[in-house]
């Protein structure tokens, strides 16, 4: 497999949010539920072939980064032969990037149930949708916008997944679905504005 062949590969595949693991937001592939398991073995030597080791803690994982986003496969501890599954992420939240901006999880590597309590619980961004509904434009709005962004980046990253995933709606209330749905209108005004600048 060459890296077109590659990247048509992960382009057609379904990938699935990881959401019991909030705090690395990846997306996997599992071989077994693949239509073309060959394409997948493929793409998994292509990745240790044609891709760079780097670290997760103190692992050594053979990685591919492409397009914005870094490939792996796992389960980790195994031996490349025996993973079962290609993942992704976006390349900002990949370890090495965690890494380099200081911005691990302060948890390490464990799953965990997505919880948006650190962003409810922030007093900021409970007046922030209070006042987004009303002050749209006022850049001190938008700055303090910015700013919860920026902090619960990841978070944000992985609620817009979650937000689709018809068996996690299910598990809603109206007013959960709600407050997801005015948190990602939040997301995306800050990141309108940004986009101005």
């Amino acid at each position: 497999m060459d890296k077109e062949k590659f990247l048509r590969f992960v382009a057609q595949a379904e990938w699935i949010f990881a959401k019991s693991i909030p705090n690395w937001p990846h997306f996997y592939v599992v071989e077994e539920n693949l239509p073309d398991q060959a394409a997948f073995r493929a793409a998994k030597v292509f990745v240790k072939e044609s891709g760079y080791v780097g670290k997760f803690f103190d692992m050594d994982v053979f990685y591919f980064a492409a397009d914005g986003w870094t490939y792996w496969a796992s389960p980790l501890a195994n031996p490349p032969e025996s993973q079962y599954m290609l993942n992704k992420c976006k390349t900002e939240y990949s370890y090495e990037s965690c890494v380099r901006s200081g911005t691990l999880p302060p948890e390490g590597f464990r799953g965990a149930e997505l919880s948006l309590s650190p962003i409810l619980e922030d007093a900021d961004f409970r007046s922030l949708m209070r006042e987004s509904k009303d002050v749209l434009e006022d850049e001190g709005v938008i700055e303090t916008q910015r700013s919860i962004l920026n902090q619960h980046a990841k978070r944000f990253h992985a609620l817009a997944y979650v937000l689709n995933a018809e068996y996690i709606q299910s598990q809603c209330s109206a007013a959960e679905l709600n407050l997801l749905k005015a948190i990602l209108a939040v997301q995306k005004k800050a990141e309108a504005f940004n986009a101005k600048l």
